[in-house]
């Protein structure tokens, strides 16, 4: 769905040819990676989890960031990856993020927004080598 984003050093949140160009590659299948996926919509998280468990992805689901920190809590060491909505109940997506990253500095994140993609990367530019994709996501396979 968007694994293939991980290889790009996207920092700055801004969209290049690179990220264009990974964009519009296929999926990449897992082989049972634990995904953390937090989003307070439930259409995106079940859509979401539909989407990364055919791909072959184990999924941990929250609803807020409260949930999303104690799901992480309880699996930190099994977590390959977070996909994090940037708004949230509870804590942000970035708060969530800073979380993480402090127990598990080289934790690759992907924050997801349905506001001004430009306006999230302001909020989400504290996190460094994060990747910043407008809901919804789309995927080829």
């Amino acid at each position: 769905m968007f694994l293939p984003l991980l290889s790009v050093d996207s920092s700055q949140h801004q969209e290049t040819s690179e990220v264009d160009e990974y964009r519009n590659k296929s999926a990449l299948e897992g082989d049972q990676e634990l995904i953390l996926l937090a989003d307070d919509s439930p259409e995106v998280l079940s859509s979401g989890a539909a989407v990364l468990e055919r791909l072959n992805y184990r999924v941990l689901k929250a609803t807020d960031g409260s949930q999303a920190k104690m799901q992480f809590l309880q699996h930190r060491d099994e977590i390959a990856l977070a996909i994090l909505d940037v708004v949230m109940p509870e804590m942000s997506g970035v708060e969530v993020a800073e979380l993480l990253r402090s127990k598990l500095p080289e934790l690759p994140v992907i924050f997801l927004t349905g506001y001004d993609k430009g306006e999230a990367a302001i909020v989400v530019e504290s996190v460094e080598h994060a990747v910043l994709l407008e809901k919804p996501p789309t995927i080829q396979r």
